[in-house]
């Protein structure tokens, strides 16, 4: 029965009688990778299509930004509805509705097809991602729901970093379309065993409000101070790894010089040492609260900044190591912060997870919009970025010290949690 907690599973809430729990943990992290990659993926095609659809930067922007906005969107109003419908009708609606604009988008003539297919799949990508967290968060407590939640969120933080190393190969070896034709059939083969997956958010926990009630649900928890400060200082630590995803292509292609596949070497490099990010965050937090891992965070913000100012521009060597460190600290901060905020809350799981999913992607959206102004070089206006949300977010964890937000009893390592 769904919602009834198997005694022989230790960190179970609800069993999956036809998948099994590792099973799903493991297959919600693929999933949610796929439907990662899809925002930047074609990022290394940029180039192309600005000579094949004679379409300016700005355009070409806007077709990347249209993916995530839909995105940020159907993240917002899809933990509602997966909070009144359940979450197995919300998650193969937008499996279906994402994998099927991908496809389309590989039949596309011209810029202005691309960017509303792109934009259409993106919705379907926001139901997923918001629906895959409140899912977890609905099957897991205690360490076991922490190290799959780490997991998952350092997922969703390495994917767009490897996803344009992915798309170079495509494109090296066949069209840009083919990008296209990945996402959609991989998005596909994803759905397949979500249909024998075993409901976790059963009748009796569903909201009867109306939408306009339910999406209350995210002006209730925007009321909670703690809540609110600590999402805007994640998004101040991850702004500046979108503006890098955003100009990467040109700034080693264009700037550099660069081939595709010397580019997806490049970015693929970072791809890899972005793996560390997760494995950096468990290590502190067996040691130390989060707190202070933050604090590191940030630390990392502003020597990627210095390294952006100074040495940057010299080489596409001294550029990568530049940009490493934002790569890195967006890795630890997304699982920190979603652990963090999710633990309390699991009575509105779908609500929380698609106020936060929402907000760290609208910030993408303001990441690559900035990168790509008229700076006078791309480098520069990257540096300008990781310097100002530093210092903003350096100001947000003092104000949080200040208010006693970020006690250790609040904020606990997992040694001290243990130690209870």
């Amino acid at each position: 029965m769904a919602g009834s907690r198997p005694k022989h599973q230790e960190g179970v809430l609800v069993e999956q009688r036809h998948l099994g729990m590792n099973f799903l943990a493991v297959w919600v992290m693929i999933t949610t990778s796929i439907q990662w990659i899809m925002l930047d993926m074609y990022l290394p095609a940029l180039p192309v299509l600005k000579e094949e659809f004679s379409a300016s930067e700005e355009l070409l922007n806007v077709s990347l930004n249209s993916g995530i906005i839909a995105t940020a969107f159907g993240m917002l109003i899809s933990g509602s509805i997966a909070d009144r419908y359940g979450r197995k009708p919300v998650l193969l609606l937008g499996l279906t509705v994402s994998g099927g604009s991908m496809l389309i988008c590989s039949f596309s003539d011209g810029i202005t097809a691309l960017t509303i297919m792109r934009g259409i799949g993106g919705l379907g990508s926001g139901f997923i991602g918001t629906v895959l967290t409140a899912i977890i968060r609905d099957s897991f407590e205690g360490r076991r729901f922490q190290n799959i939640m780490t997991i998952l969120q350092s997922v969703a933080a390495v994917a767009p970093v490897a996803a344009p190393t992915l798309g170079s190969m495509i494109i090296n070896y066949s069209s840009w379309r083919f990008i296209f034709v990945f996402l959609g059939a991989a998005t596909f083969v994803t759905e397949i065993p979500f249909l024998f997956f075993t409901e976790t958010w059963p009748s009796e926990r569903r909201t009867g409000a109306s939408m306009k009630a339910t999406l209350g649900e995210s002006g209730k928890l925007l009321k909670n101070r703690s809540f609110t400060v600590f999402l805007i200082l994640m998004c101040c630590v991850s702004i500046s790894m979108w503006a890098y995803i955003a100009v990467s292509s040109y700034v080693f292609i264009n700037d550099f010089g660069l081939s595709n596949v010397k580019y997806g070497i490049f970015y693929g490099t970072g791809a890899v040492i972005s793996v560390l990010a997760p494995t950096i965050y468990l290590f502190m937090f067996r040691r130390i609260n989060r707190g202070r891992i933050t604090a590191f965070t940030i630390i990392l913000n502003v020597a990627a900044s210095i390294l952006l100012f100074t040495a940057a521009g010299a080489s596409p060597l001294l550029f990568l190591l530049s940009v490493l460190p934002l790569i890195i600290s967006e890795g630890m901060i997304r699982p920190l912060g979603m652990v963090a905020l999710l633990e309390d809350r699991g009575d509105v799981a779908g609500s929380a997870s698609a106020l936060m999913h929402f907000t760290l992607n609208f910030i993408g959206i303001v990441g690559t919009t900035l990168a790509t102004l008229n700076w006078p070089s791309m480098t520069f206006g990257l540096a300008v970025i990781a310097s100002v949300s530093s210092a903003a977010a350096a100001v947000l964890l003092i104000y949080m010290y200040r208010k006693g937000m970020m006690k250790a009893q609040l904020w606990p390592s997992q040694k001290e949690v243990q130690g209870r």
